[in-house]
């Protein structure tokens, strides 16, 4: 059998990854959703870079087309889903609206994909109040339909797969007075500085073409091809040899050192003799399967 590990949140990856390295020795390739989650999957399963394929989430779709900006006048609100971190969130919406009373909070919770894009593309702005994520999507998808997006990017001390200062206002994870300020500067900045916040809503609207339907479909491409060409082979060093990944799939020392940490915060490595042996294994792990 081919096993293939889909994974889709590296937090989960870590907490669950197998007590048994042998295991691991069985892992032909890993799909995952976001660079940081390649570098995870190279700690959590131990194996090579070229065994890791990123595949882009379809964001860009039906209800999620890219926004026309000229052509799409919205109203002032702000749109939120309650049930992520529920307290965090309330704080930050109670706190919000004794500043600006004037401006309402609007829930996209518990409707149709249909009727959230509907209200993205009707308000303003969105709140994203994101957690432990391997991706994630509904900011990607207020950016799409030409939201101004404020709040947590959600994956803590690893790089973050998009969230960057060109196209959101981003708080630190799960910091409510720092979200208050980001959720501040976004209504005043969508008042007085029309420049940047069509900047902001233009980059956010590029970001978002990074995960359309043509992203994906080169993404499989890349990992099928990967699959009948580096994982079989014949016997000859070249068809042994994995495509090689692309740049945005290269893995990233500190995000491999913090995953390390998140594995002994997980408690499935024993203090520094524990992690150093495990470093040590991926090292001549990886080294054993280039050669």
């Amino acid at each position: 059998a081919r096993i293939v590990i889909n994974n889709q949140n590296g937090f989960y990856a870590l907490r669950y990854f197998p007590k048994d390295r042998a295991l691991c020795q069985r892992i032909d390739a890993v799909i995952s959703n976001s660079p940081y989650n390649c570098t995870v999957s190279r700690v959590a399963y131990q194996i090579p870079a070229s065994k890791l394929f990123y595949v882009p989430h379809w964001v860009v779709r039906g209800n999620f087309e890219l926004a026309n900006l000229e052509n799409t006048p919205k109203k002032v609100g702000i749109c939120y889903m309650p049930r992520k971190l529920p307290e965090i969130v309330d704080r930050v919406r109670v706190a919000t609206q004794k500043l600006y009373p004037e401006v309402p909070w609007i829930e996209i919770d518990k409707v149709p994909e249909s009727v959230v894009a509907e209200r993205f593309r009707t308000y303003s702005m969105f709140f994203a109040a994101q957690h432990l994520e391997g991706c994630p999507l509904t900011a990607l998808e207020a950016m799409a339909c030409g939201c101004l997006v404020a709040g947590f990017p959600g994956t803590e001390n690893f790089t973050h797969p998009y969230a960057n200062h060109g196209n959101g206002f981003w708080a630190k994870d799960n910091d409510a007075d720092s979200a208050i300020r980001c959720v501040a500067n976004m209504i005043e900045d969508s008042r007085s500085n029309p420049a940047k916040v069509k900047a902001i809503q233009e980059n956010g609207i590029h970001t978002s073409q990074n995960y359309s339907k043509q992203s994906v479909s080169e993404a499989l491409k890349r990992f099928v091809a990967g699959l009948e060409f580096g994982v079989v082979g014949t016997g000859r060093a070249d068809d042994r040899k994995m495509i090689r990944p692309v740049s945005q799939e290269q893995w990233i020392w500190s995000d491999y050192a913090y995953a390390q940490r998140k594995m002994y915060h997980y408690d499935r490595l024993k203090g520094f003799s524990g992690q150093l042996a495990s470093a040590l294994a991926f090292l001549k792990n990886a080294g054993r399967r280039r050669a």
